[in-house]
């Protein structure tokens, strides 16, 4: 969190202000889901300062909408992108509007293994081609991993684990891409949703 984010928030708790507001962080992801569980559709906002010291900041607002088979197909991305730069006094606002429509059709993804699995999902969506030629026997611990999505979390994480663990000894180049593409990116600054007031 910024210094000036410090300054407004302790100035809102001094004078005991009923405010909802934006966190100003430097870097944060929120991660969201479709809110029909029957339905794949993901999205990652990500949220970064830039910027020169001791100057208002700008943000650097990108979102990315993972792309089916997307690995297979120029350039060989995984995902849409969309990046905006908005001014450090229209933060709130702008995510305020980002935010309400995001929410009619989906959730934030709060629980660390949900995220988790969610972002699994995205690699699987945006993987399919090299996935599908796996093994059989691998490809059923991958769809068990995400289908049906009302089979309880603990189970899909158990197989999502098996996965990794085979990833990590027989599919190197699969792993790396997984944990370069949306593990190390987004999985631990995907809490900003949580910093929200």
């Amino acid at each position: 969190m910024t210094k000036s984010a410090y300054i407004i928030e302790e100035y809102i708790n001094r004078n005991q202000l009923k405010l909802d507001w934006f966190i100003h962080v430097d870097r944060g992801c929120a991660i969201f889901r479709s809110r029909d569980p029957s339905r794949y559709r993901w999205l990652i906002l990500q949220v970064e300062q830039k910027g020169v010291e001791h100057h208002p900041k700008n943000y650097e607002v990108s979102i990315r909408i993972p792309k089916h088979d997307g690995m297979s197909k120029p350039p060989g991305t995984p995902y849409h992108t969309r990046i905006e730069t908005i001014g450090f006094d229209q933060f709130d606002p702008v995510m305020r509007k980002l935010f309400s429509q995001l929410m009619l059709k989906m959730r934030p993804v709060l629980d660390p293994i949900e995220r988790e699995l969610t972002l699994w999902e995205m690699f699987i969506f945006s993987h399919d081609s090299q996935l599908s030629k796996l093994q059989h026997d691998l490809k059923t611990f991958i769809k068990k991993s995400t289908y049906p999505p009302t089979r309880p979390i603990a189970e899909r994480y158990s197989n999502y684990k098996l996965v990794q663990n085979n990833f990590q000894n027989k599919n190197a180049r699969l792993h790396a891409q997984y944990v370069s593409l949306y593990y190390d990116p987004f999985l631990h600054t995907a809490d900003w949703f949580g910093l929200v007031k």
